[in-house]
């Protein structure tokens, strides 16, 4: 077996450990732990003096382990603290992974949260001569504007701040009115760089003295951080009157809008948060597209690339990694195994959920909002899983950000949720040691341990265990964690497919859940 760990100092080339700043002196004690997302950690021991100064170990050195002619891990150094009494330093490296957590940033895709909308009047710069309280504004849920007897040329309205670091491009308001206006009277959109300019573009979103009752606004704009709406009329009004805002649908680029709805794909989220990341490979072809439209999504505050990926995966629950090469992977995971073991391998297999029904359901129930306050309730059922059990065993996830009345954001969460809650967990652990092991689940050839530690992710098959769902011979468990030590030869493989990653990533949509 030949085990090279490769550095790369600044402004040098990439040099294995050993043969320039002192040579002879090989990595010892080397661990490498990838898991879900990629190159984890690595750590070894350099006998060299603690004291020293190192340039070759400055902190961020990029950092590879090689292992019979394979990188298993690409990351960079961490910290090198020292052990005077054994002549030593302990190197710890973190995997390419950690680029994701590294920086921070702000970025409008859609805003559809209307309870963000601010009476006017509470807007520092508003004129009250101008937005009087002839005028009522209500925002809890939908959006309205009611006039309380308004006299001529009195307005009242709602703003939108977005924040100094995001900007609007496209809009698309959904509105319906009474038919109690009089004279000339209209519902505006004014957008502009300071709360309520006035000198901003805008349009008439409605004339409010014609026969429409209702109908849809949408509007291209000119980069804005703050959108007002308001109504002004020429003539008094009658206490009557009010303009109703059910939706409101602000972008941050058109191109992420289609038909007056959210055109916004994961893939594309995704492929933006790596713009952030430049330690990376720019490769991106290994991201696949995805084509679930994503209805809102405005932090409203910095986030890492990593907080966003998994905001965004939430609706998929796919596999999210960045490879040993630093090149970024985002493709549905994986249902066929790659790689076996079973009675004939040396495998020591800890099974720390046999039988367990617990992340057991039949059915699944999502509640929400619709932006307009309207209640929203989703069921799905999987009919196989059903049948199976002989009885129905229901979860509810409460969703506590609004969702799109149509439900169809509601039943992706419901679907991608109940997929990974159909089968009895299998969770734990397996060690192993040796070339013969772990097997080539097509071919049968044999797989090298360190070679696991590019599987995280991927599902290994057991053959000699019993399906406790089916009964069928063989069953399959989702690779989590892998550590290796090239020493010994032994590889550690956590085994978990209970989903809690999952659980993880709905928390980024703001999921409560209960039985």
């Amino acid at each position: 077996m030949t085990v090279t760990v490769w550095l790369r100092p600044i402004e040098s080339h990439w040099t294995p450990v050993g043969t320039e700043a002192r040579q002879g002196v090989w990595a010892e004690n080397l661990t490498v732990t990838n898991d879900r997302r990629g190159p984890l950690s690595a750590a070894f021991d350099l006998r060299r003096d603690p004291a020293g100064i190192w340039p070759d170990l400055a902190a961020y050195t990029p950092v590879e382990v090689e292992v019979n002619g394979i990188v298993v891990f690409g990351g960079r150094l961490k910290e090198t603290p020292g052990r005077d009494a054994e002549h030593a330093l302990s190197v710890q490296c973190e995997g390419l992974q950690a680029s994701l957590d590294d920086d921070m940033y702000e970025r409008l895709y859609v805003h559809t949260d209307l309870s963000l909308w601010k009476d006017a009047r509470s807007v520092p710069t508003a004129n009250l001569a101008a937005y009087t309280t002839k005028w009522t504004v209500e925002t809890a849920g939908a959006i309205v504007i009611r006039s309380t007897g308004a006299v001529a040329f009195a307005r009242g309205g709602v703003t939108l701040d977005l924040g100094p670091s995001t900007q609007a491009r496209r809009v698309v308001i959904e509105w319906e009115k009474s038919a109690s206006w009089a004279g000339t009277a209209s519902c505006y959109l004014n957008t502009d760089n300071a709360p309520l300019g006035g000198a901003g573009t805008g349009g008439t979103i409605s004339t409010l003295s014609d026969t429409s009752v209702a109908g849809t606004y949408a509007q291209t704009l000119t980069a804005c951080r703050y959108l007002t709406i308001f109504c002004d009329a020429d003539t008094a009004q009658a206490d009557t009157a009010f303009f109703r805002v059910k939706a409101v649908r602000v972008f941050g680029q058109a191109a992420y809008e289609n038909l007056n709805e959210s055109a916004l794909k994961a893939s594309t989220v995704i492929t933006d948060a790596l713009t952030f990341t430049p330690l990376l490979h720019p490769d991106r072809g290994r991201i696949t597209a995805s084509s679930f439209n994503i209805p809102s999504l405005a932090p409203g505050e910095p986030k890492t690339p990593r907080e966003i990926v998994d905001t965004v995966n939430a609706y998929h629950d796919w596999t999210f990694q960045i490879d040993a090469a630093g090149r970024p992977i985002f493709a549905p995971r994986s249902t066929a195994p790659t790689v076996k073991i079973g009675s004939w391998s040396s495998a020591e297999v800890e099974d720390a959920s046999s039988n367990s029904g617990e992340d057991i359901y039949t059915d699944v129930i999502v509640t929400a909002q619709t932006p307009a306050g309207d209640p929203l309730r989703v069921r799905r059922t999987n009919a196989a899983t059903s049948a199976r059990l002989g009885f129905t065993r229901t979860k509810q996830l409460a969703v506590a950000s609004p969702l799109p009345a149509d439900a169809i954001a509601a039943a992706q969460i419901a679907d991608v949720w109940l997929a990974a809650h159909t089968a009895t967990p299998f969770k734990g652990t397996v060690k192993l040691t040796g070339t013969t092991a772990v097997q080539d689940i097509t071919t049968g050839a044999p797989v090298a341990p360190e070679q696991l530690l590019l599987l995280t992710d991927q599902l290994l098959h057991f053959d000699d265990r019993v399906d406790p769902d089916t009964g069928a011979l063989g069953r399959d468990g989702r690779i989590t964690q892998v550590t290796y030590t090239p020493a010994t030869g032994e590889a550690t493989i956590a085994i978990d497919n209970t989903r809690g990653d999952l659980d993880a990533l709905l928390a980024r949509l703001a999921v409560t859940t209960s039985q």
